[in-house]
């Protein structure tokens, strides 16, 4: 049993890392969105009068 207990310990932290890569996934997608707003005017539209006051 004892065994049993560091074991599930080991795929707890896998999945923390996961969690940082799913925003740092958003957030590079984000940047080029704001960066070019020519390109999606339709994504940008929400974001660029509400962030940037367009």
């Amino acid at each position: 049993m004892a065994p049993t207990t560091p074991l599930p310990a080991a795929p707890a932290p896998r999945p923390v890392k996961a969690a940082p890569s799913a925003p740092a996934t958003l957030s590079a997608p984000a940047a080029p969105c704001i960066s070019a707003p020519g390109t999606d005017p339709a994504a940008t539209a929400p974001f660029s009068p509400e962030t940037e006051g367009r």
